[in-house]
C-alpha cells in the first residue's frame, strides 16, 4: 500500500508533466485517505481549471478554504 504523502508527489509530478487527468485520479486517492487534505483538494483544483472545468475546480478550493 503507498504511502499518502508517496501519492501526493506521484499526483504532484503528473500535474507538473501535464498528465491531468492522471493527477486528478491521483489526487482524488489522497483524498478518499485524506477528504480536508488542503494541499490535494488546491491541487485538484487546479487540475480541473486546468481542464477548463471551473466547476469542479470552484468545488475543490471552495472546500480548502
Amino acid at each position: 500500500v503507498e504511502k499518502t504523502e508517496d501519492l501526493l508527489l506521484s499526483a504532484k509530478e503528473a500535474l507538473v508533466q501535464k498528465k491531468i487527468d492522471k493527477s486528478i485520479e491521483l489526487f482524488s486517492n489522497v483524498l478518499e485517505r485524506e477528504p480536508e487534505n488542503s494541499v490535494a483538494l488546491f491541487s485538484r483544483g487546479t487540475a480541473y481549471f486546468s481542464k477548463k472545468d471551473y466547476q469542479q475546480a470552484l468545488h475543490d478550493f471552495t472546500k480548502c478554504i
